[in-house]
């Protein structure tokens, strides 16, 4: 009878078995933000990182996009020296942001090679052969202690400008990898995104699957429950590693086996946290490799570089940049978004400006491009150029060997006006040489009318950063305000 009861008591406690697994989830965000103190954020980081790591029973370490670029050094290597940093570390899984896109696809290609123990996933991104993206991963699962976890990659292909590869639909593409992950045994699935913040709530409404999404697009620094989902979005600050602990238990009833998952978020300031002398050392050694303490110039004018100024209104030192292109490249003219400035940073005269200075303001170091253009597609760049004048956006122009006004208050498509290039009214079906950067040809910003173009420029690669250091070297006095553009 004993044995019976035996028998019984222990059948009902298989039948209502519970397995408890603890897994901790670390991510950071805005990498490029150690640029602007050189080591302090990164080496801080990964003092913080081990300290916690040791608390926890099972972790993984997650980035969701944007690491490659953009900040100081990843202007002159296009971010070969994050792997290294990555590495030191010890980051897991990584998910693909529009940064990673920088420097193009081929670049992006490169990185991935390089890295070892760094995993790579991209679900929602093919090469042209239609296979995945090379080095990447479409889905990854993990097992902890008896429990499935897999995860995604997803990115809004709004934000990328490159024309080497395909994107599929997101939440099509997120059904479909979930479906696949369950089929491979996957318990609870994680989406790495780099999407907007509504369209991470959007996600979690449309794919059920998914139980926790870790944004790393948005700005917006925020953690809430969207359809059961868990969105945890880091924002901008840099200040911060966020540690997710998910307790996931598992239960068998009569109904079957049920997944539970109980998370919890901390961020943790690093601060104040001890610097790691391994990562001191190999910023500084990378910083030193490219002469980043060099001086180039001492400023003998102002030159406004804030967002107020270059994103709205003719500026010497727009005028300056735009000169220097068109003049590297002996084209007629030389069409730039305002965009390639990221410091919003005025550098008063007297101002000793260095390398390291021009690298973080340029920090996307474009490639200069020599084109042909009719001028029918000149005025559509225009046209563009203002169409969000009063939101100050980064395709408002720079420009050089041409003027024109234009009038903010008419309707879009309408606003140019008298368009001189070197004094002549612009000819509609004339072809001219163009000077420009690469994001720009793609068709960033919405300057798809640069895909008309001819391109001309040979395969030699020309920097912007370079060009701008040649020609600060050569030259004794600096452009004026000489009314190339006009506001009515």
């Amino acid at each position: 009878m004993k044995n019976l009861v035996f028998f019984f008591v222990f059948t009902f406690q298989l039948m209502f078995a519970h397995v408890e697994t603890k897994l901790t989830l670390f991510t950071f965000k805005d990498m490029e933000e150690f640029s602007n103190n050189d080591k302090k954020f990164l080496a801080s980081l990964m003092t913080t990182l081990d300290e916690e790591r040791k608390k926890c029973t099972n972790h993984i370490t997650l980035l969701s996009g944007d690491f490659l670029s953009p900040f100081c050094l990843s202007a002159l290597d296009k971010g070969s020296h994050v792997i290294e940093l990555l590495s030191l570390l010890k980051v897991d899984l990584v998910s693909l942001g529009n940064h990673e896109f920088d420097f193009g696809t081929n670049e992006l290609k490169k990185r991935i090679q390089e890295s070892k123990n760094l995993k790579w996933i991209a679900s929602n991104i093919i090469d042209l052969d239609k296979k995945p993206l090379s080095g990447c991963e479409d889905t990854f699962i993990i097992e902890i202690e008896g429990v499935k976890i897999g995860f995604l990659g997803l990115i809004d292909h709004n934000l990328v400008a490159a024309s080497d590869i395909y994107f599929l639909p997101v939440f099509e593409t997120a059904r479909l990898k979930c479906e696949e992950l369950k089929k491979k045994g996957a318990e609870v699935i994680i989406a790495l995104t780099h999407l907007p913040l509504e369209e991470n709530k959007k996600l979690a409404k449309a794919v059920s699957d998914i139980h926790f999404i870790l944004g790393g697009h948005d700005k917006r620094s925020i953690t809430y429950y969207v359809n059961e989902a868990l969105i945890h979005n880091l924002g901008e600050d840099s200040s911060f590693l966020s540690r997710i602990d998910l307790v996931i238990k598992k239960e068998k009833g009569l109904v079957g086996e049920k997944v539970s998952i109980y998370p919890s978020v901390r961020l943790i300031n690093v601060k104040n946290a001890q610097e790691s002398p391994k990562i001191v050392e190999k910023i500084q050694n990378h910083q030193a490799k490219h002469k980043l303490s060099d001086n180039i110039i001492t400023l003998k004018n102002d030159l406004d570089a804030t967002f107020d100024s270059i994103r709205t209104k003719e500026t010497v030192f727009g005028n300056l940049v735009a000169d220097a292109i068109k003049e590297n490249l002996g084209a007629d003219l030389s069409i730039v978004n305002s965009g390639i400035f990221c410091s919003n940073t005025f550098y008063a005269k007297d101002r000793v400006l260095s390398k390291k200075d021009l690298c973080q303001e340029f920090l996307f170091n474009n490639k200069l491009v020599l084109l042909e253009l009719k001028g029918s597609d000149i005025m559509d760049i225009l046209e563009n150029s203002v169409l969000l004048h009063d939101q100050k956006a980064p395709r408002f122009p720079l420009i050089s060997g041409f003027s024109f006004t234009f009038d903010p208050k008419k309707e879009p498509s309408k606003r140019i006006q008298k368009v001189k290039i070197n004094n002549l009214p612009i000819e509609l079906e004339k072809v001219y040489k163009v000077a420009t950067v690469d994001y720009l040809v793609l068709g960033g910003d919405g300057f798809g009318a640069f895909k008309k173009s001819k391109i001309l420029t040979s395969e030699k690669e020309i920097s912007l950063v370079d060009t701008l250091i040649e020609y600060f070297k050569k030259k004794d006095a600096f452009p004026s305000i000489e009314g190339r553009i006009k506001v009515l």
